[in-house]
């Protein structure tokens, strides 16, 4: 198979997967706090990625801590992104919070690169 066929099937995949995501959540924070959600989403992948990055690379944490201005503000960042889209979630349309979070999301991720 080409390269260019295995990118867009990639691409179809990342779409259904975001879409049915987005339709999974819509209807969830329709019916919970989605501050309650957005506890536990935020607690559990603190919980499991700095233990693993504990075990695994200690080094490469020891160097983020090690930047505490630029940990918070990515952190910070992230909090207000996820909580922007779950708070849409809650109150919008899943297809219109996608397109709005995709749009400003793809930049957050060009600045996190520099980190």
């Amino acid at each position: 198979m080409r390269s260019s066929s295995v990118g867009i099937a990639y691409l179809l995949m990342f779409a259904v997967s975001q879409g049915l995501r987005d339709a999974f959540f819509g209807r969830l924070f329709q019916s919970v706090s989605f501050l309650l959600v957005a506890s536990v989403a935020f607690g559990m992948t603190c919980t499991v990625f700095i233990a693993a990055s504990a075990i695994r690379r200690s080094r490469d944490l020891k160097i983020l801590v090690a930047a505490p201005r630029a940990l918070l503000g990515l952190n910070l960042t992230t909090a207000i992104a996820w909580l922007g889209f779950f708070y849409g979630l809650h109150h919008l349309e899943p297809a219109v919070v996608a397109m709005l979070y995709n749009g400003v999301g793809s930049r957050s991720e060009e600045h996190t690169s520099e980190l």
